[in-house]
């Protein structure tokens, strides 16, 4: 047979015609009426999915309802304007005997957690939510007196203190003298439960400068909002939210707290 026979006797090409796969690959074919709607009900499935976790993270950070739980709800809550602080701080969790010692809670004697650089895993929680609970860890495995408070205290400080020396000479005239304040964020009991919870040096001084202003201090009063989620009461020369949370109205605190502002 010659080539042109072969041409000539060849069966036309059928250019309209489309594979249609077969078996699995059918599932979420474009080609398949079947495929196509499982698309569409996977699509419609992710976007129910995505938009029930976003509204799970709205009303856990608007209601303060689990948003702390896990470290994935950061990927959720509604936290996302956060900006620097002129302060930095870091968290002493120190435990008192009944004979009146104090010992040092973290970091523990077997070491410590340091995420990012050399700092230990509790200067990492600003909002005081797992401090307590390591410090009773580490009491559960050691030998110690019976213990009758657990303190949380705050250190902070400017942080243009943390400039190198080499740095700070340069762009400051006087001598670098780092200067820290201390305050009180929580007392427990002995086994972990919550006594009083005290707002940080930071807030404090916001009050402080709020209560100085006589214009933003009526305004405070006048726009209050409906809904008290978190009740705050005016305590002992302290702002200090209790287990109990009764509240009033906002005054100026005296600057006082057992380890002073």
């Amino acid at each position: 047979m010659s080539a042109s026979e072969f041409v000539a006797e060849r069966p036309p090409v059928q250019t309209d015609a489309v594979a249609t796969p077969s078996g699995w690959l059918s599932t979420f074919s474009r080609t398949s009426p079947t495929g196509q709607a499982n698309r569409n009900r996977l699509a419609g499935a992710f976007i129910v999915l995505y938009l029930g976790i976003l509204g799970f993270g709205l009303m856990s950070h608007t209601l303060g309802f689990l948003n702390t739980a896990h470290p994935a709800m950061y990927y959720i809550v509604w936290d996302m304007f956060c900006g620097w602080s002129p302060y930095n701080n870091k968290h002493h969790i120190i435990a008192q005997g009944e004979s009146g010692t104090y010992y040092d809670l973290a970091p523990a004697p077997w070491g410590s957690l340091r995420p990012w650089g050399a700092w230990d895993r509790q200067h990492y929680d600003p909002w005081n939510n797992h401090m307590v609970r390591m410090g009773t860890t580490t009491l559960r495995y050691t030998e110690h007196e019976p213990i009758s408070k657990i303190w949380v205290v705050e250190e902070i400080w400017a942080t243009k203190y943390d400039l190198p020396d080499a740095i700070w000479n340069r762009r400051y005239d006087e001598a670098k003298d780092p200067y820290s304040y201390y305050r009180v964020r929580s007392e427990s009991t002995g086994d972990g439960q919550l006594i009083a919870s005290y707002i940080s040096w930071a807030q404090y001084q916001q009050m402080v400068a709020l209560g100085d202003n006589p214009r933003l201090y009526a305004e405070s009063q006048r726009n209050r909002p409906m809904f008290m989620v978190e009740g705050q009461r005016l305590g002992q020369d302290v702002f200090v939210q209790s287990v109990t949370g009764s509240s009033s109205g906002m005054g100026r605190p005296q600057v006082a707290n057992p380890l002073g502002n």
